[in-house]
């Protein structure tokens, strides 16, 4: 799975270095070895595949200031704390992925959406992995998360701030 984000990572998308993700699809549609980077004005989507499956990356020119969540004053009573990510551990798996984006480098990074799918869908079995981010994560943050049927609700102090659905894999 990671060669994927590999590839995706030193692809250029044609937007600035600091470009953050706001959906990552992971699924196991197979192929042969391909990269498609489609433009718009302010967004791209890098989409890698191969015999791993296929990831899209749709990335977003960050916003003066970084979109952020409105303050919440309650989470929902069905979230539990998760994970409160380190900058030692968001430099650790950008330096093992590859990831160069500079928001994940610095004193008070953005956990990086590829590290929030792989912890957050690392129980399932799946097809298809669908994570939509509202705003970013920040190093320092608790993730609380919310178990549904079809989905899983990520929230920080600050409100909701991502969605993963999980598509199982059909018994063959």
């Amino acid at each position: 799975m990671h060669t994927l984000y590999q590839t995706a990572c030193r692809t250029d998308s044609g937007l600035a270095p600091d470009a953050l993700i706001g959906r990552l699809i992971r699924s196991d549609e197979h192929g042969p070895d391909a990269v498609t980077v489609r433009t718009r004005r302010h967004s791209a989507i890098i989409t890698v595949r191969n015999a791993e499956g296929t990831l899209s990356l749709h990335l977003l020119e960050p916003r003066t200031p970084p979109a952020v969540a409105p303050a919440s004053t309650s989470l929902p009573p069905d979230a539990s704390a998760w994970h409160r990510y380190t900058a030692a551990e968001v430099l650790a798996f950008v330096e093992a992925v590859g990831d160069t984006n500079p928001v994940h480098r610095t004193a008070d990074p953005i956990v990086p959406a590829y590290c929030l799918l792989y912890d957050i869908a690392a129980p399932f079995v799946a097809s298809r992995y669908d994570l939509r981010l509202r705003c970013p994560v920040r190093a320092g943050e608790m993730l609380y998360l919310a178990h549904h049927a079809d989905r899983i609700e990520g929230y920080t102090e600050r409100g909701h701030v991502c969605t993963l659905t999980v598509t199982p894999r059909k018994e063959v």
